[in-house]
């Protein structure tokens, strides 16, 4: 089987908890540079507590996003593109995971 098939099921969660994250994705994207920091810092901790959980990963690739398009640096930057193709990476087996176990139900 591919491994880039997921089941509706998988991506319908997916799409729904993207939907949830409408107004935080809104809010980090005006927010200034130093907040986007500190924003990453609670993240961080947050993604340590549960790094597979997919809210956190729908709202990691959010913030990454938003601060790679705020990013001065060539450093910061390349960070969080990085760690914005890791979070997909993530969220792609997650939804990979889910299908695969569906299929054997």
């Amino acid at each position: 089987m591919s491994e880039s098939v997921v089941s509706l099921k998988a991506y319908k969660t997916l799409k729904e908890c993207q939907k949830l994250f409408q107004g935080y994705r809104t809010r980090v994207h005006k927010m200034e540079k130093v907040d986007l920091l500190l924003e990453l810092e609670r993240y961080k901790k947050e993604s340590a507590n549960y790094p597979h959980h997919l809210l956190t990963v729908v709202k990691g690739e959010i913030l990454m996003e938003a601060i790679k398009g705020k990013s001065l640096t060539d450093e910061l930057r390349n960070f969080a593109a990085n760690e914005e193709k890791r979070i997909k990476v993530e969220m792609y087996k997650r939804l990979h995971d889910e299908w695969t176990n569906d299929k054997t139900s």
